[in-house]
């Protein structure tokens, strides 16, 4: 019994985006993108190796990786655009158009780990290690706030201590309102 293995390389796993060849600009590297380009790379590579021409039409692409058909149209499209595979389609039995393809060149990866690497389906790399991050140091200086310190006097000399004022408090009769009184409502219940 034989098996086939789609190898995705932790490179590729690790990216987030891979690069225009023609503008330079990043472009959003998905699941579903990765585990497509891992497996057309892989058969161009197996048809490149036999001397013929990549000529997998796209339903057979969504079969084997398990995507929709519009994702795969989408994404060799893209690829198309930005330079990295090249689609020339013949004619075979008069209206029957049959695409091939040929991938120019692996995909430049980005990810926020690493800088751009060029992505490698048939050779293993090793896994990379996370460093700790380090510790942050703020740029500022922490405000403190402090009390003015109490003045102590070292020679004895006579205690003085403020005293508050005493305001005299007059007794009013209790049927004079004063404006400050509470007002008190007395229910009985029967």
């Amino acid at each position: 019994m034989t098996a086939q293995f789609c190898k995705m390389t932790y490179l590729i796993m690790a990216a987030t985006h891979w690069i225009s060849a023609h503008t330079g600009e990043k472009i959003s590297f998905t699941g579903d993108q990765k585990i497509m380009w891992v497996w057309m790379f892989q058969r161009f590579e197996h048809f490149k190796s036999k001397g013929r021409e990549w000529f997998d039409n796209q339903a057979d692409i969504v079969a084997a990786t398990g995507t929709s058909e519009s994702t795969v149209k989408r994404f060799m499209a893209l690829l198309k655009t930005h330079g990295y595979i090249t689609v020339e389609t013949r004619r075979r039995q008069g209206f029957i158009q049959s695409n091939s393809y040929t991938i120019l060149s692996d995909l430049v990866l980005w990810s926020p780990a690493s800088e751009c690497k060029s992505a490698s389906v048939s050779t293993p790399v090793p896994v990379p290690t996370l460093d700790e991050p380090e510790e942050r140091i703020p740029d500022y200086a922490p405000i403190v706030f402090t009390a003015p310190a109490p003045k102590v006097s070292l020679t004895p000399g006579p205690v003085v201590r403020e005293v508050a004022p005493v305001v005299p408090r007059v007794n009013l009769p209790c049927d004079i309102p004063t404006g400050n009184d509470p007002v008190w409502e007395v229910r009985r219940s029967s």
